[in-house]
């Protein structure tokens, strides 16, 4: 007994040793990182810089095109990164924000699931497509935690824990935050919101469950102020998920933005739900890959079956789904077998999304595999009482081990786009696509994802007044965008 004691408390130490380990060192890695990928120097950089003052429009002016998604597209992380970049005057600091959600994450599975803090760090860093994101500037490491968070306290709520306000809080604030950092967690929140107010509805009529007039007019406020950029967008453009075109029963709704992904080339006549499964299974896709795993899978020529493929690794999916099928057929538990519903339900629909093929976008369907197969063996180990059980338990967890040991020896530790520049001095010398105007210079073509830069530089280290247009084209520097008409 005693020996048993001690040998859980040294196992207890070794995780929070190493949990420890991992979080500093992400946190060294992403103040060490500047990121350069195209999405964050386009416009999450700009966006941030220009949601939270730390620059103006008379610093900066972005295209007309991404002005418009400026204006659209949810907010609250933009503000949430600025008060890092504004606190600590350093711009790379605004990813720290991924290490708030590794914790609001463990925190969440330590409390409601019971699982401790290094297994809840471990499950996400054995997902590659996450693991290579939390260095950078991306956010969709958050939104997709977030919404893990989201699916799993609504599977809780409607099963196991009805009633529970502990784990009803849990479900509106991640709700929320999923919300307010990407456009594409919108209508899966939208849904889950729907999906449990049906449910309260239905219990309440069967007086299952007693829900009072108080806890529907929170709800309904609630979910009001979770959805209020969509309900913001639909008043305004007409359309919820603007700039975004989308059509609904045949209604065409206004935006700029249309959602074609024809990627790869060689399974664009292919159904969509083709591209995702294949890419969840990451068939042919290592081809013409510097590096296994890229935040966005893109670092290879468009016409490469590899492009926008993979990031699940195809071990973990298909080892995490045999151990679940293992759990429900030994324990017959209702839970259980609610988690492989809710696998497939989720699938099935992130599997008709345009671009779902590309895994960063939705990978909130494989945290929930993850963490749910875990939670399904540590709960069916404790009930069951049986050593057959607590054997998948283990392995499972072996598992989530060795898929972390094999991402980070085949990518030889690269978590992060290699700098492509150096921010360093990056003024308007070092660009060659520029026309000077009035009161600035606009940068063009290619280099113009580089102008926020350049802006940061000219007036943030230099202090000259200088503006700088960002624009697709030389003929659009002349035309100004939707923040200055």
């Amino acid at each position: 007994m005693l020996t048993s004691f001690k040998t859980e408390r040294i196992e207890r130490i070794i995780e929070w040793l190493f949990f420890a380990v991992l979080v500093v060192f992400f946190a060294i890695k992403i103040l060490e990182t500047d990121d350069y990928s195209w999405d964050v120097v386009a416009y999450h950089l700009p966006f941030t810089a220009l949601k939270f003052g730390i620059l103006d429009l008379s610093q900066y002016s972005m295209s007309p095109h991404l002005s418009e998604a400026y204006l659209g597209f949810p907010d609250l992380i933009y503000y949430i990164k600025g008060a890092l970049w504004f606190v600590t005057g350093d711009a790379s600091s605004m990813n720290l924000v991924n290490i708030f959600t590794i914790f609001t994450f463990c925190f969440f599975c330590f409390f409601v699931l019971n699982i401790r803090f290094f297994w809840s760090l471990v499950s996400l860093l054995s997902i590659p497509i996450l693991h290579v994101a939390i260095a950078g500037g991306m956010v969709d490491f958050a939104t997709n935690v977030f919404l893990a968070i989201c699916t799993i306290s609504l599977l809780l709520l409607t099963t196991i824990e009805k009633g529970n306000r502990r784990l009803l809080y849990w479900f509106y604030i991640s709700a929320f935050l999923a919300a307010g950092v990407k456009a594409q967690a919108i209508p899966f929140v939208g849904l889950m919101l729907c999906f449990f107010f049906i449910y309260g509805l239905l219990q309440a009529v069967s007086k299952k469950e007693k829900y009072d007039f108080g806890f529907w007019f929170i709800f309904i406020i609630v979910s009001l102020i979770i959805m209020y950029k969509p309900l913001t967008n639909l008043f305004i453009y007409g359309n919820p998920l603007y700039p975004v075109k989308i059509s609904i029963f045949g209604f065409d709704l206004p935006g700029i933005f249309v959602p074609i992904w024809p990627d790869p080339q060689y399974l664009a006549n292919f159904p969509q739900p083709v591209r995702w499964i294949l890419s969840v299974l990451e068939y042919d896709a290592f081809s013409m890959r510097p590096i296994p795993y890229t935040v966005d899978q893109g670092d290879v020529p468009a016409n490469a079956h590899s492009f926008r493929m993979g990031g699940y690794n195809c071990f973990l999916v298909l080892f995490s789904l045999v151990i679940l099928a293992l759990v429900a057929s030994k324990t017959k538990s209702m839970v259980v077998y609610r988690i492989i519903a809710a696998i497939i339900f989720l699938g099935a629909i992130i599997s008709f999304l345009p671009g779902s093929n590309e895994l960063r976008y939705y990978s909130f369907w494989m945290i929930f595999t993850v963490i749910s197969t875990l939670y399904a063996c540590e709960i069916a180990s404790a009930a069951e009482n049986s050593d057959g059980l607590i054997i998948v338990r283990k392995l499972y967890k072996a598992s989530l081990i060795i898929c972390l040991i094999y991402f980070m020896m085949i990518t030889g530790g690269r978590y992060q786009y290699a700098p492509s520049v150096n921010y360093e001095g990056f003024g308007l010398d070092r660009i060659v696509s520029k026309v000077e105007m009035t009161d600035g210079y606009c940068i063009y073509g290619d280099e113009s994802r580089f102008a926020v830069l350049v802006a940061m530089e000219m007036n943030l280290v230099r202090k000259e007044k200088v503006k700088i247009y960002q624009r697709q084209s030389k003929e659009a520097c002349q035309i100004p965008n939707l923040l200055e008409k």
